[in-house]
């Protein structure tokens, strides 16, 4: 039997509604198709979706998980992906799902790395 790998650190999923260190909310932008949780009411934040500020400025999310959970090319955002501005997201909506990216000791290729975009074919 494999030995299982030790985890460096866990970063919750960014759901659409996750808020940000100044006081940001998380929106996921209009594609497609969307990765959802909780039959269908909350849609996972991605590299690319904005942080909407209540004076009405907005920022694009710039980093995520990386290679560790992506979706067609773009990482998902977590609880410390970073905005363009340098703000950071912080809080997740209370939805009572648990979704989260266990980081492995040796890392996980393009993890909170800014503007990193994950192979897709």
């Amino acid at each position: 039997m494999e030995e299982a790998k030790k985890v460096k650190s866990v970063h919750p999923l960014a759901l659409e509604g996750s808020r940000t260190k100044r006081g940001g909310v998380v929106r996921v932008q209009e594609r497609e198709d969307h990765i959802y949780f909780g039959e269908g009411r909350h849609r996972l934040a991605h590299v690319g979706d904005e942080v909407v500020y209540p004076d009405g400025s907005v920022s694009c999310i710039v980093s995520g998980a990386g290679y560790g959970f992506a979706y067609r090319g773009f990482p998902a955002a977590i609880i410390g992906s970073e905005a363009e501005n340098g703000d950071v997201i912080e809080w997740l909506p209370d939805t009572g799902i648990a979704a989260e990216i266990h980081v492995p000791e040796e890392g996980i290729e393009g993890f909170l790395v800014r503007g990193y975009s994950a192979p897709w074919k």
